[in-house]
């Protein structure tokens, strides 16, 4: 069994959080600049788990 790699993990746990901000916007009210990052996590999503899958084979 393969070892998990954690530093991705928790990439992905970032990158999962940024998404979720992006989404947010009607909760932040006057403050809607701060609901960014949508695409920064996206890219790091699937740059995460492309390297998870390149790892794999």
């Amino acid at each position: 069994m393969k070892q998990r790699d954690t530093s991705i993990d928790i990439l992905k746990f970032i990158a999962v959080l940024a998404i979720t901000n992006s989404h947010m916007e009607l909760l932040y009210g006057k403050y809607s600049a701060l609901a960014t990052g949508g695409v920064i996590g996206d890219v790091l999503f699937f740059f995460a788990s492309g390297f998870t899958l390149f790892l794999g084979g």
